[in-house]
């Protein structure tokens, strides 16, 4: 269900993640401390991240690292990887 969610929470659990499940390849943080609230379900948006971030490392360059970023612009917060 959709719920008050942290994205830097989200955020710190995609990067754990992909850090253990991609040894050797260099995940690029990059948010400020602190970012507003949202409502969103956490478990899908946990998977989509995860999806997103393992198709980057799978059709990367094993020396590229990967950043992910979020940015938070008038009405919306960003993520990108």
């Amino acid at each position: 269900g959709m719920h008050e969610v942290d994205p830097v929470e989200l955020l710190a659990l995609a990067a754990r993640r992909f850090e253990r499940a991609h040894p050797g390849r260099v995940l690029e943080p990059a948010w400020p401390g602190e970012l507003p609230r949202i409502h969103a379900n956490f478990d899908g948006l946990a998977r989509a991240l995860d999806n997103v971030l393992d198709n980057a490392a799978k059709y990367s360059a094993p020396e590229r690292p990967i950043r992910l970023t979020a940015t938070v612009t008038a009405d919306a917060l960003e993520l990108a990887v």
